[in-house]
């Protein structure tokens, strides 16, 4: 995510316009290409990871739903694989459900939320915080 203000300093500056990290434009544009080449509807995983990724760093630069929200689509309607997909309804169904998938996992105790980082999670090392608490010694 590239560096914004904090939620409190959004009143004074109305006109910040969140933007996706570069990082997360491109997990997502590999994912979704992958998912539309794959003719696979049901098969949204790679798309979810990619979305799940961009949600945590929302939540840890304390971007509001609203931001990611207004920066997810905008990311969303330039991607090329979305750019190939012909416009209509099926389309517009499809770009719903990946709006619906941010939101879901904005809100939801994602995984990789529960852990100390993206980066630590994506090494595998996949301990959870309280985890770790309970296993140091003082």
């Amino acid at each position: 995510m590239e560096p914004l203000r904090s939620g409190s300093e959004v009143s004074a500056t109305p006109r910040a316009t969140p933007r996706l990290s570069s990082e997360g434009i491109a997990v997502l544009h590999a994912a979704l290409e992958r998912q539309v080449g794959s003719r696979n509807p049901s098969s949204m995983s790679g798309v979810r990871d990619a979305i799940r990724r961009i949600s945590v760093d929302a939540k840890r630069n304390n971007w509001p739903p609203e931001w990611l929200l207004v920066a997810f689509k905008t990311a969303v309607h330039t991607l090329p694989a979305l750019q190939r997909i012909t416009p209509g309804p099926d389309r517009d169904d499809f770009i719903a459900r990946l709006v619906s998938l941010c939101i879901n996992e904005y809100y939801g105790d994602s995984a990789l939320g529960a852990y100390e980082s993206v980066e630590s999670a994506s090494a595998n090392r996949n301990v959870p915080r309280a985890a770790e608490r309970t296993t140091r010694t003082p």
